[in-house]
């Protein structure tokens, strides 16, 4: 069952399925177009390891952007979630 609430002034409620609509909407408002499409290509093409920086906290911190990838908002609204780049793209870090 779906959890409700009131506001402050006690007349409105919301349920989880539109709190979950709204923090759909702040996200694809808040992320620049073809964010996740970015991302990857920055990955891929731009990011290098800096000379300060050990091997193994460099391939962690590529990770874990990556990680993040499938939390990006979708190409299509409602559709399915962006994926991660696979390992081969990624330098065969993992």
């Amino acid at each position: 069952m779906a959890k409700a609430w009131t506001t402050g002034n006690g007349n409105v409620q919301e349920n989880q399925a539109a709190f979950d609509a709204c923090i759909r909407a702040v996200t694809r408002s808040v992320f620049p177009a073809r964010a996740t499409l970015m991302q990857k290509r920055y990955l891929r093409r731009i990011v290098r390891k800096p000379l300060v920086m050990s091997m193994r906290d460099y391939a962690a911190r590529i990770e874990e952007l990556n990680d993040y990838l499938p939390f990006f908002p979708p190409k299509i609204v409602n559709g399915p979630a962006p994926g991660p780049l696979p390992t081969d793209e990624i330098g065969g870090l993992r």
